[in-house]
């Protein structure tokens, strides 16, 4: 308990340092009382009981990620950067149901082998398997070429936002291309990758190294390269050590947070908590509660501004990253995304937190019977529930579902033949 106290404590440090730089935004600090004091500690602290002793499943690493990320700062930053006399008091009953939801989602029993979705799928024969990746390649590179033209040249990190620019006015004719290079970039060729990695096969790794780059110069988007080091790197990780203990996991949080703090006092700047402490942790939770501010005394979207427009009408000429952005920022341009619990309060209310939860309580028990008995404990499934379990705070389920591609990589692992497996 006296880490999660010292990342609290680290947490409302940084919202009062940064308020300095970035009340502009939004980002203040309001003192609140001593009994506001102890509730946020106290309810920080009250679903630890229930957290797994040992990380060793995927969705171990969801939950934990979760906890860290989305519950811990949304019970915290809220109550330092709206001043007393002007916060929802709601905001607490909306925590309470946010608590039960994540308690929820630890009581789960993930050994047991019935699953739906193994009735309905069958393992691919490796050949089968691997002729299936050479035409989902095969296809979407001509996809891009009819889209984007022949072209690889990659682009400067410095003229990134022109190549962006490009892009969107492609995409805005061609929605498929747009999933297609999320899909290849982030699920498909990062598979692959590991798998050759896995398996040592250095074609296939400097293959999909090169392939990872023709996307890069797609879009420009920074993090189509970061996401194939990112899970390099943890790959590694994890080979050596499949299984730690949580507290292991808050220790190493609580250090790379504040290492942080070192780097910005070496260096006498602010650099490092501004790129990260502000973007991963303050700006989420500060978001979210903007969210909860407008929707709790406003109509919901129930989910009319996406694929659900054809049951519902949407009540606002903005989506709601876009709304929140123009209310709170004055920046209709803004997409203003917030965390798949409170963006299902943003549709249906308390009913909405619930329906997500229960949504990705089934992801998570996918997730971990497809590692435990489809997958042998491959460790490039906790590779990627450690990059998904980042989007959650980022993001609706629907996005995390089908623009992300958490349906896609259930359906590879459910198709990966036994002889590409590795055991534990």
């Amino acid at each position: 308990m006296i880490y999660v106290c010292l990342f609290i404590t680290l947490i409302i440090i940084a919202i009062k340092e940064l308020s300095e730089y970035f009340a502009y935004f939004g980002i203040k600090f309001f003192k609140p009382s001593i009994s506001i004091y102890f509730f946020i500690y106290f309810f920080s602290l009250l679903p630890i009981p229930f957290l797994p002793r040992f990380i060793k499943l995927p969705g171990d690493y969801i939950l934990l990620f979760i906890y860290v990320l989305t519950y811990v700062p949304a019970v915290v930053v809220p109550f330092f950067i709206v001043e007393e006399n002007l916060f929802n008091y709601e905001y607490i009953l909306f925590l309470f149901v946010l608590f039960l939801c994540f308690v929820f989602l630890l009581k789960r029993k993930p050994y047991k082998k019935r699953n739906i979705i193994f009735s309905l799928t069958k393992q691919l024969n490796i050949y089968w398997f691997n002729f299936s990746l050479f035409l989902i390649y095969l296809i979407s590179t001509i996809v891009f070429i009819i889209n984007f033209g022949f072209n690889f040249e990659v682009p400067s990190l410095l003229d990134v936002y022109d190549v962006r620019l490009q892009y969107r006015e492609v995409i805005s004719d061609s929605l498929f291309s747009a999933y297609m290079v999320g899909w290849m970039a982030y699920i498909i060729n990062i598979l692959t990758f590991l798998r050759g990695v896995q398996t040592k096969n250095i074609f296939v790794v400097v293959f999909t190294i090169v392939f990872q780059f023709y996307l890069f110069s797609l879009m420009a988007l920074k993090s189509h390269l970061a996401v194939m080091l990112l899970c390099f790197l943890i790959y590694i990780y994890l080979n050596r050590k499949i299984q730690f203990k949580t507290l292991t996991f808050i220790k190493l949080t609580l250090i790379a947070f504040s290492s942080l703090f070192l780097i910005d006092f070496f260096t006498s700047t602010n650099l490092a908590q501004t790129l990260i402490t502000r973007r991963v942790l303050i700006v989420p939770a500060q978001i979210a509660y903007y969210h909860f501010e407008f929707f709790s005394e406003n109509v919901k979207t129930f989910w009319g501004y996406n694929i659900f427009s054809i049951f519902s009408d949407y009540k606002y000429n903005l989506p709601p990253p876009k709304l929140i952005g123009d209310i709170y920022f004055n920046r209709p341009e803004m997409t203003a995304v917030v965390n798949m619990f409170m963006e299902g309060y943003t549709a249906f209310g308390y009913f909405g937190v619930f329906l997500v939860t229960f949504v990705l309580k089934f992801i998570i028990n996918t997730l971990d019977v497809i590692y435990l008995h489809r997958s042998n404990q491959n460790i490039i499934m906790l590779v990627f529930s450690v990059i998904f379990a980042n989007t959650i705070n980022s993001s609706s389920i629907l996005t995390i579902i089908l623009t992300h591609g958490m349906a896609l990589f259930i359906l590879l692992f459910l198709l990966l033949p036994a002889n590409t497996r590795q055991i534990k």
